[in-house]
């Protein structure tokens, strides 16, 4: 009898461990969670970079494209460009026929290019919006509190401020090819910007004229001086008394011929200029006058809006891949 029941545990404990191998075995080959444990650790870590890199894109790149389509898109005030096209010839070039106008062209176009250049210097000057503040009131308009704040003026500008802001309202572009200058004129209402234009093209004719009208009295004293200085010569001349030899003579014949000589040359030049101030005065001609707008040009609110999206994303792109390169340096 006691035989019998150790044969009987003897078998089960047989059966009981081949089923405990049995388990073992089915776990480790058959088992499918076993199987798919890795990849769900794969899509864990997915999942957190996903979820990282879209914590960082809404705050680096959605944050400041948002803000920047509310801003341009609501708050930005409308502006108006108003451009006008110029053309510095002289009166006689100005009446001359079109076939004289092309046959001295090429002689004039050096000059008239450093005038333009000139001229344009002056109309991006300080001494342009100093006269513009007083003809236009130009600083109390782009200082208006109906603007939006970024756009505008600062109150209370001091006068490097106001004539950076000038600079970047005003502009003149010199064409060498076409020998014309285009101004352009932005402001926050279409008729400012056309009057404005109306001014600088207006204070650039006065400049001209006034250089003109003193380089012509320069000219004019000195020949008027020479021509003075001429006379005084052969008027001492006839006053001095019979030289008593023939070399004395001779020598005050000679003088006296070389007194008219300078007489005559100094009514030639005299009359020249005289000629010159009606005939080579420097003319500003308007090609275009100075357009009143329609429609705002600026702000560019897609291109705008589309910028600041690029260059955030951009930025986000090269600090991630700087922060990886120092992480991966500090683990060498």
């Amino acid at each position: 009898m006691k035989a019998e029941v150790s044969t009987m545990n003897v078998k089960a404990i047989t059966s009981a461990s081949k089923a405990r191998e049995s388990e073992r075995s089915f776990g480790t080959r058959g088992d499918p969670t076993s199987i798919d444990e890795p990849r769900n650790i794969i899509r864990q870590i997915r999942r957190a970079w996903l979820r990282k890199l879209g914590q960082q894109v809404a705050l680096f790149v959605g944050i400041p494209t948002t803000l920047a389509a509310i801003y341009f898109g609501i708050l930005a005030s409308n502006q108006y460009e108003s451009i006008a096209v110029v053309e510095l010839r002289t009166s006689e070039s100005a009446g001359s026929s079109r076939a004289e106008s092309l046959l001295t062209s090429g002689a004039n176009s050096n000059g008239s290019g450093r005038e333009l250049l000139a001229t344009r210097e002056y109309a991006l000057s300080q001494a342009m919006l100093d006269a513009l503040v007083g003809s236009t009131n130009i600083l109390a308009h782009f200082e208006d509190s109906k603007w939006d704040y970024v756009s505008r003026l600062a109150m209370h500008a001091n006068r490097e401020q106001a004539y950076a802001y000038y600079l970047k309202k005003i502009s003149a572009d010199y064409d060498s090819a076409s020998g014309t200058l285009t101004l352009r004129v932005r402001t926050f209402e279409p008729h400012m910007s056309r009057k404005i234009a109306d001014a600088i093209i207006s204070n650039i004719d006065s400049m001209l004229n006034d250089i003109a009208n003193r380089m012509h009295s320069f000219a004019l004293q000195d020949a008027e001086s020479q021509l003075e200085h001429a006379k005084s010569r052969i008027l001492a001349g006839r006053a001095e008394p019979s030289p008593s030899t023939v070399g004395d003579a001779e020598r005050a014949k000679l003088e006296a011929a070389f007194a008219e000589r300078a007489y005559e040359a100094s009514v030639s030049t005299l009359a020249e200029l005289r000629a010159r101030e009606i005939g080579r005065r420097p003319i500003l001609i308007t090609l275009s006058k100075p357009t009143l707008p329609e429609s705002s040009t600026y702000p560019r609110r897609a291109t705008s809006v589309f910028t600041v999206l690029v260059f955030s994303a951009l930025a986000l792109g090269i600090g991630s891949l700087t922060l990886a390169a120092v992480r991966e340096h500090a683990h060498l």
